[in-house]
């Protein structure tokens, strides 16, 4: 689907959001939101201290919350918001659901995996690509 600049800084806002959650619990403060037809089906902030998990990553937890209100595995025709640039796994667990569309708002120099250091998202050797768009609300 496709969603206007003032659209997708209306979801990004909802992904800062999340990620103002995990900061008050002492997370690095990252937050996701997966969209679907104009509506937040999905929510998710780093919570790997508060739950002791490595892998709770916000896209991680978001993509798990996006699972159970479809009731699929499957995540098609979702976007998925997210605070910065999606790590490996997060990035794998992305292609893993079907979601066809990624927005993200900064830059992962250290561990990004969606343009930065890797580009797994949109790599033709994988049988399913992702549409990326870099840059929504980066300075916020």
């Amino acid at each position: 689907m496709y969603y206007t600049l003032e659209e997708k800084e209306v979801f990004m806002r909802e992904a800062l959001r999340e990620a103002e959650i995990a900061l008050e619990h002492d997370e690095i403060p990252i937050g996701c939101v997966i969209v679907k037809d104009g509506e937040i089906i999905g929510r998710g902030h780093n919570a790997r201290e508060e739950l002791q998990r490595a892998v709770m990553h916000a896209e991680i937890m978001a993509i798990e919350d996006a699972n159970l209100s479809e009731e699929s595995w499957r995540l098609l025709d979702c976007t998925l918001f997210v605070t910065i640039e999606p790590c490996v796994m997060c990035s794998g667990a992305i292609g893993l659901a079907r979601i066809p569309n990624v927005v993200y708002g900064a830059k992962n120099q250290k561990f990004g995996a969606a343009g930065s250091l890797y580009e797994i998202l949109t790599d033709e050797r994988l049988n399913h690509r992702v549409e990326v768009e870099i840059g929504i609300l980066e300075d916020e």
